[in-house]
């Protein structure tokens, strides 16, 4: 085992190294995703990851693994990206060292160290580590290969074991649980299987040979990895009601069977020249379907010649010799299934909005990681070692490209100026800053260049705040409309029409709006408190403090921390008559805001009507301390 510490130390410091810079980046991308959606932060709520959805927009995500280790970033390190980068090149460093150990299977100490190293700086897959979202890639595929490591261990220990038959079951489940890609594993065990056999027959012990129990042993093990899948469609099918991707457009949708195919190749095409030349790489690749593609007939050819050297079978290489290019080309071809194989998922047989993604190659990436540690001998070694030079040089810089939203962003307007994406990033950046004319040009630069369905919606539901913001309450309202022919039941937009009509004091048409938000199918926990919080206002506006106190009392089942809620609530239930029940909440709001004088004036008021006369005294002093000088507090009570 001492034998393993040097190479495994290595990938470790290597895979530090190059992804040291991402401790300082800020959250990018998708990781929104983290904080504007639903997902369970606290240990009580965890468990409904398994039985429910996290929705973001208008996507499901059912990956309740991966969200548990969300939560438990959030446990440990609060919003402060700095831990959750930290979380992924460990998760990086593990998963490259479980390919050395695959790798090593086959091949010597050496190659099996440059092969996963290779893997761990891969330029091509540095999306999967640097985006704290994409940890969904990293820990399917560290799931995964646990699985195949297992079903490896029984083969090197050439006798049947159940136990590890069914952790390698198990290994799947949580693959699949961690992102729906870890579904191919029976695929590439079967692959693993294959190549093993093959190498069994040229073995000098019969008794190293595969015997027909062994076989139906491993076959047994496949078996369990399919119930395993089974059982994730089934716990996936209760949470979502979907197989697929609920909410997604899918890219190739509507296109004829061959026009499908063609793209489907050049999509393989376009992952190949990222394994072999990850050059411009970009967060962004904005695709659009084709009618002609040379990789349609290329491909086939490319699988048929990997068909005919993989059936022919060599010889296991000997681990003291050079291995021939026969040898070399056999693993070549073992590189290319696996890397199809990983790729099944992503390559739009179901549905997929996004035509391409770097982060989408880490699986695929330890096939080519198979090549590299094929050539690393000496007629190749140090073209390798260049490689591995270029390739860690290459992701290094990448890391500052993901400095933050904006870098990113700019980036992509450099690769891919055509990119409708980059136009929606810097419109939104253009209404932070309160630029709305600015913002307005960037978003409608966009519509032109014939947006997806998701990103058309993301773009009205802009535009129509911006109208909001602006109080052209008209505009807003076509472009809400617009939204609606794509998606009619889109929360966002009822609440906005609802903010509009509660702004013209229409309340009654307010509460309308709202409700037909809170109809909206797989609606958030954050919208169900922003529905809360809207016709809360509406009740208080109106007087009306029982409903007001009610739908405060439900905001406080997400939101626990505004110390603005506490004195509304406080107030509502003062008004309501139910002194006893707003004491609790006023001592968490100056808790919370111990400088607000709107609490101290509150707690002035209840307690001069519950006859304590000091600490009514008390909270009056300090609400004159800390209230603008322009506000006049009077000391009868209100």
């Amino acid at each position: 085992m001492k034998k393993f510490w040097y190479p495994l130390g290595l990938i470790f410091l290597i895979t530090t190294i190059v992804y040291f810079p991402t401790l300082d980046n800020d959250f990018c991308l998708d990781d929104a995703v983290l904080f504007e959606s639903s997902y369970p932060q606290s240990g009580q709520e965890v468990l409904l990851l398994f039985v429910e959805p996290v929705q973001h927009r208008l996507i499901s995500h059912y990956r309740p693994v991966t969200f548990l280790t969300f939560a438990g970033d959030h446990f440990l390190w609060g919003k402060n990206p700095r831990g959750y980068h930290f979380t992924n090149i460990i998760i990086a460093a593990a998963t490259a060292s479980l390919v050395f150990f695959l790798i090593y299977q086959f091949f010597p100490l050496a190659p099996a160290c440059m092969g996963a190293l290779i893997f761990s700086i891969h330029p091509g897959h540095s999306e999967a580590v640097i985006g704290i979202y994409n940890r969904s890639q990293l820990l399917s595929t560290f799931f995964m290969l646990l699985a195949l490591l297992a079903i490896a261990r029984v083969i090197r220990l050439n006798k049947p074991n159940r136990a590890w038959m069914f952790f390698s079951a198990g290994a799947v489940l949580l693959g699949c649980l961690a992102k729906e890609s870890a579904i191919v594993t029976p695929l590439l065990a079967i692959l693993l299987i294959y190549t093993e056999k093959t190498f069994s027959k040229h073995r000098a012990k019969p008794s190293e040979k595969f015997s027909p129990i062994l076989i139906r042993h491993l076959w047994g093990g496949i078996f369990w990895q399919l119930v395993a899948i089974m059982s994730y469609l089934l716990l996936r099918y209760k949470a979502i009601g979907s197989m697929g991707m609920p909410g997604v457009d899918g890219f190739l949708a509507g296109l004829a069977p061959l026009a499908i195919y063609v793209n489907i190749t050049r999509i393989i095409g376009e992952y190949l020249r990222l394994a072999f030349f990850p050059f411009s790489l970009s967060c962004d690749y904005p695709l659009i379907p084709i009618s002609f593609s040379w990789m349609a007939f290329l491909f086939p050819l490319l699988l048929g010649g990997a068909f005919y050297i993989f059936g022919k079978g060599q010889k296991k290489p000997n681990k003291t010799k050079e291995f021939s290019l026969i040898q070399i080309s056999y693993f070549a071809s073992f590189a290319f299934f696996w890397f199809i194989i990983s790729l099944l998922p992503v390559l739009h047989i179901l549905p997929l909005q996004i035509p391409l993604a770097e982060r989408l190659l880490y699986p695929a990436l330890i096939g080519f990681s198979f090549l590299s540690a094929s050539l690393f001998q000496k007629r190749f070694r140090f073209f390798i070692i260049f490689v591995f030079l270029v390739f860690s040089s290459l992701t290094f810089t990448r890391t500052f490209d993901w400095k933050d939203n904006h870098t990113l962003w700019t980036k992509v307007q450099k690769t891919h100026p055509e990119s409708y994406r980059t136009l929606i990033f810097f419109g939104s950046e253009a209404a932070r800053q309160e630029n709305f004319d600015k913002a307005r040009q960037y978003y409608i630069q966009a519509l032109q260049k014939r947006p997806n369905r998701n990103n058309r919606i993301l773009i009205y539901d802009n535009l129509a705040t911006l109208d909001f913001q602006e109080k052209n309450y008209l505009r807003a309202r076509l472009y809400i409309q617009n939204l609606f022919k794509d998606a009619p039941l889109y929360p966002r937009a009822w609440i906005l029409l609802g903010n509009i009509a509660q702004k013209e004091k229409n309340y009654g048409e307010a509460f309308n709006y709202y409700h037909q938000a809170q109809e909206a199918p797989r609606l958030t926990q954050d919208l169900k408190t922003i529905i809360s919080q809207k016709k809360a206002e509406i009740y208080f506006d109106l007087q009306r403090w029982p409903e007001a106190y009610f739908f405060y009392r439900e905001c406080l089942k997400r939101d626990k921390k505004d110390g603005l809620l506490y004195l509304r609530i406080s107030l509502s239930a003062m008004r309501s008559g139910k002194l006893k029940e707003a004491l609790p909440y006023l001592e968490k709001g100056l808790e919370l805001a111990p400088k607000s004088w709107q609490l101290h004036y509150l707690s002035f008021q209840y307690y001069q009507t519950q006859g304590e006369k000091e600490k009514a005294e008390e909270h009056y002093k300090k609400a004159k301390k800390w209230a603008p000088e322009e506000v006049d507090l009077p000391r009868e009570n209100g």
